[in-house]
């Protein structure tokens, strides 16, 4: 199954019932394109996977460097978007919660914490820094 078929499953699967005008709202795509895309008309273009993969919460850097894989023309592209999605999900994985560590204890550090309406604003300001981790 290619990436295009997989966020098509994945849209379809979030927003289940929903139609495909409602799914191509979600992916902020036009209702004739992204009906191009479900029927196999078209291929995706790197806006549209951008579009999809962030309305189903997934990945983008890793997502788009799987579909430029599939779509490459030479084998030296393939390679370097496969390192790509590489590099991302390493990154993914290991430097983000360091980060998200820092930004919280950082935030403790310059808030007293002795008045509880600071404190809810420190818990905020860490969840914010976590959402914004994470797309």
């Amino acid at each position: 199954m290619t990436t295009q078929e997989k966020l098509i499953e994945a849209m379809k699967a979030k927003f289940s019932g929903e139609s495909q005008a409602s799914l191509a709202r979600h992916a902020g795509l036009g209702v004739q394109r992204f009906n191009n895309y479900v029927t196999g008309v078209r291929r995706m273009d790197v806006d549209a996977v951008i579009g999809c993969a962030q309305a189903v919460g997934w990945d983008v850097r890793k997502t788009v460097a799987e579909h430029l894989d599939e779509t490459s023309a030479t084998a030296r592209e393939k390679a370097m978007w496969k390192k790509w999605a590489a590099s991302a999900a390493m990154l993914a994985l290991f430097i983000a919660p360091s980060i998200v560590q820092q930004a919280h204890a950082a935030t403790l550090q310059h808030l007293p914490s002795s008045d509880p309406s600071t404190a809810a604003a420190a818990a905020t300001a860490a969840a914010v820094t976590v959402g914004i981790m994470r797309n």
